[in-house]
């Protein structure tokens, strides 16, 4: 059963790959260089793989989940003790990186929710919702 789910859409990633990808498409198409068309169809599926980011608190996990659902994260909720709202520095990004003293999964927006584990590095889950994605993660690891 889940307990939270909050979708997210990545409009500012996908604004620029689409725009970088419809040309190759449309001089390729038109040239008929299949270099140009495949970088073009490289674009699209990035586009596929990373246009939405879909976080659920379930029973016993967070699973993050973006575009179609090939790239994905659980992360069992008995190893968090912690989850707190905050705000990323600008310089995170998007999508998946390291950034100092742990994971950030994001697609949009500065907003994230912070776990802190019991035997890994900090997790950060990008969000539009930080206080409603918080209080589902607090009430499932309290039990509620």
């Amino acid at each position: 059963m889940d307990y939270y789910q909050r979708t997210q859409y990545g409009f500012a990633l996908m604004t620029p790959t689409l725009l970088v990808a419809f040309p190759f498409l449309i001089v390729g198409i038109l040239s008929e260089n299949p270099g140009f068309i495949g970088i073009g169809v490289f674009f699209l599926f990035v586009c596929t793989l990373f246009y939405k980011m879909v976080v659920t608190v379930g029973a016993g996990e967070i699973e993050i989940r973006f575009g179609i659902g090939l790239i994905k994260k659980k992360i069992r909720l008995e190893e968090v003790l912690d989850a707190r709202p905050v705000r990323n520095r600008w310089w995170y990004g998007w999508g998946i990186r390291y950034f100092p003293g742990g994971f950030l999964y994001n697609i949009s927006g500065l907003d994230a929710v912070e776990l802190q584990m019991r035997r890994r590095p900090r997790y950060r889950i990008g969000t539009d919702d930080p206080v409603g994605l918080t209080g589902a993660v607090q009430a499932r690891i309290n039990g509620d």
